[in-house]
């Protein structure tokens, strides 16, 4: 679990979202566009309740969807139907996608030797992003969720 809220915590950072942390263990991430509380229900489900400018939501989700949600939320899109299309991007999803095996070995070789910074990996169809730590998988066009990987 600790990992996992490390995780969301980096990506909240990245987005210049500020976060709080609750006795239930739950989370709240607030930007400029509002806030988003995830709640959890059970071990893998969360209740989402997104307050923003345009309306206020609340759905449940799997665990492994906040970070694709916290990504929707922080660049603006729609959250009021979430219906997230297939499971969340995997490294080596990226990886075979992107033919990025020599890109992502030599970001672990930066890490490793404390000379990574952050940036883009690049990509054609799936993208990845290094931030402190993590590296978060998106979808540049087919809007399959968004994931977050350790590298550290």
């Amino acid at each position: 679990m600790q990992e996992y809220k490390k995780r969301v915590r980096l990506l909240a950072e990245r987005y210049g979202a500020s976060i709080d942390y609750s006795n239930d263990g739950g989370l709240t991430l607030t930007t400029p566009l509002g806030s988003i509380c995830f709640t959890p229900t059970s071990k893998s489900d969360m209740n989402c309740k997104i307050t923003s400018r345009k309306n206020n939501v609340l759905f449940t989700c799997p665990k492994a969807y906040v970070f694709d949600i916290v990504d929707r939320f922080t660049k603006d899109k729609p959250l009021d139907d979430y219906r997230p299309k297939g499971i969340p991007l995997t490294l080596q999803e990226y990886i075979d996608e992107e033919h990025a095996t020599e890109r992502v070995s030599q970001l672990k070789n930066r890490i490793v030797a404390g000379t990574a910074v952050n940036g883009e990996l690049g990509g054609n169809h799936y993208n990845a992003e290094y931030f402190n730590g993590i590296l978060v998988l998106f979808d540049i066009f087919t809007g399959a969720p968004t994931n977050v990987i350790e590298l550290t």
